[in-house]
Parts: C-alpha cells; sequence; structure tokens
C-alpha cells in the first residue's frame, strides 16, 4: 500500500508580498515520505496574534496520474502532533475503501520550538478565560482559515470546494463545534475528539442555544430557527472523568441531540477504555468515514 505524499507549503510575509511573486504549492512540493512539518516555510498574517503558522499537505496517489480529477479536503488542527499518524490512518480507509481519496491539509505554527500549548491556545478558544490571557482569538482564527488558508488552497489545488471537512481534538475539537455554529457553510463535516466543552463556563453551550434561537423572540421554541447542514462526528473517553471531560461533552449531546436541525447528520460516542489523549486516533478512525459517507460513491 502506498502512503499519501507529504507537501510542505508556505508564503512570504505579506510585507514581502509586492516585491516577491505570490507562492505557489507545486513549487514547494516535497515528494518525500520522509518529510516533516519542522522543515516548512511560514505562512505569516497580520489578522491573528500568533501570525507565523505553517501548511503542511498530503495529496493523494492518483494527484498527479489523474489531471482532471478534484478531491474533497480535511482541514487538521494541530498538525504537529497528529500530521503523520492521521495521514496513515488516512492511507489504511482509503485502502479499504472506506473513504473517498482526499486532501489533508494541517495548520500549524512555524518557527523554532513554538510553545504549542500556547499558541494554540489563542486561537482554538471562542472566549478568553478571566484567569488566562492567552485565549480567546477563535474569531480571527476562523477568519484565516475562511479568507487566507482555503482561498489559496483551492486556487493552487485541484479541489473540490464543495466539500470541506475540519478536525482537532480537546480545544481544537471546541474549535470545531465553534466553527459549526459560526459558520455553518464552511465546512459539510466536522471530527471533534473529546471536546473542551467546558471552555468559559460551557459557553458552547450558550452559542448552541443561541444558534438555535436565531432571531426568534419567543420564550420557548418548538422548532429551531436555523438548518445545520452538516455531519457531526463527537466522541469523549469514558475514562476522562478529571475535570469532567466525560460529563461534559454528555451535556452537549444531551442538548443537541433531539434538536432536529434540517440538515444535521451527528453520532456520538464515549469510547471505553481511553483517556483524553489517547481517545484522538480511534476518533478520526471512525469519524472520517461518517464524514465522507455522503461523499464516498
Amino acid at each position: 500500500m502506498k502512503l499519501p505524499l507529504l507537501f510542505l507549503i508556505a508564503q512570504l510575509p505579506l510585507s514581502l508580498m509586492a516585491d516577491t511573486p505570490s507562492f505557489n504549492i507545486a513549487d514547494w512540493a516535497r515528494e518525500s515520505a520522509a518529510s516533516t512539518t519542522t522543515s516548512g516555510i511560514p505562512l505569516s498574517t497580520p489578522h491573528t496574534r500568533n501570525q507565523h503558522y505553517e501548511l503542511n499537505i498530503a495529496l493523494p496517489d492518483s494527484y498527479h496520474s489523474s489531471p482532471d480529477k478534484r478531491y474533497p479536503v480535511l482541514y487538521l488542527l494541530d498538525p504537529y502532533w497528529d500530521f503523520t499518524p492521521f495521514n496513515s490512518i488516512v492511507s489504511t480507509l482509503r485502502y479499504d475503501k472506506y473513504i473517498p481519496e482526499i486532501i489533508v491539509v494541517g495548520i500549524g505554527y512555524a518557527g523554532e520550538n513554538p510553545d504549542y500549548g500556547t499558541l494554540r491556545q489563542i486561537d482554538y478558544t471562542p472566549v478568553a478565560d478571566r484567569f488566562d490571557k492567552e485565549s480567546g482569538d477563535a474569531k480571527a482564527f476562523l477568519k484565516f482559515l475562511e479568507f487566507e488558508v482555503i482561498p489559496k488552497v483551492e486556487s493552487e489545488l485541484r479541489v473540490d470546494s464543495s466539500f470541506r471537512a475540519l478536525a482537532g481534538g480537546s480545544l481544537g475539537g471546541l474549535f470545531c463545534l465553534y466553527s459549526m455554529f459560526e459558520r455553518p457553510d464552511l465546512f459539510q463535516g466536522y471530527i471533534a475528539s473529546s471536546p473542551a466543552i467546558l471552555w468559559g463556563r460551557r459557553w458552547i453551550l450558550q452559542r448552541e442555544i443561541d444558534f438555535y434561537r436565531g432571531d426568534s423572540q419567543e420564550l420557548w421554541l418548538d422548532k429551531t430557527q436555523s438548518p445545520l447542514p452538516v455531519r457531526l462526528f463527537m466522541t469523549v473517553g469514558a475514562e476522562e472523568t478529571e475535570v469532567n471531560w466525560l460529563h461534559e461533552a454528555k451535556a452537549f449531546d444531551a442538548l443537541i441531540a433531539n434538536r432536529e436541525y434540517e440538515g444535521f447528520q451527528y453520532e456520538f460516542h464515549v469510547m471505553e477504555g481511553y483517556h483524553h489523549g489517547g481517545i484522538k486516533f480511534p476518533t478520526f478512525t471512525r469519524g472520517l468515514p461518517f464524514v465522507f459517507k455522503a461523499y464516498q460513491p
């Protein structure tokens, strides 16, 4: 079975773009399965607090041999930890024909020895924690994805822009849920592994309630005011009883499971035998076929 080729791309700081031709993904392509997430060129933006990122791209095996084919894209958070094993999962599922061929785009951080914990907490959280100022910039990060990362990927690669997916764990899972309510037409599928529902004292639960109510002034609603035409696969580990990961995820599930959003396809699983870190990869393994079920022939 062939492993997907890994591609690293980046863009020079915006201040230099006037004198520098815009990059082409093919020019940065590194056709080596040994490529790593630490040797890329940073993609810079003035629109987020963190500013400096690195994109890692895995193209499917048929990309070069099928020049007329277009592919759905999955955008992966935390690629500095998960990009290589994630693509192994993609390759295995594709070999068994559980998913279509896809392009994987990891969005990580550039520079030497970046503090991933602090950087991701800034970008992935929708509100600032009152005890930690290094948080609360999810709105800016989502705009960065929508107006810079996605347009660049879709203009440079043969992408089927009708289907995009987003995957992340913990704070990355929280960002998936935030994105789903803020821009429900931007991604068509989400994989949220053990999302940090407890962040901001369950802020995401209140956001779901606001989304459900829409512009209605009624105190009680029998039917949602907003469609939600996406596929969401969410998990939590049965052993995640520390700081209430398990119970918080169940609270979100209890809220959303019976909403009857138009077009909403949803699965939630409490996975026995897993803690917060180890649950990510079984989540990705089961979540990918669910997310791409509507796309798979």
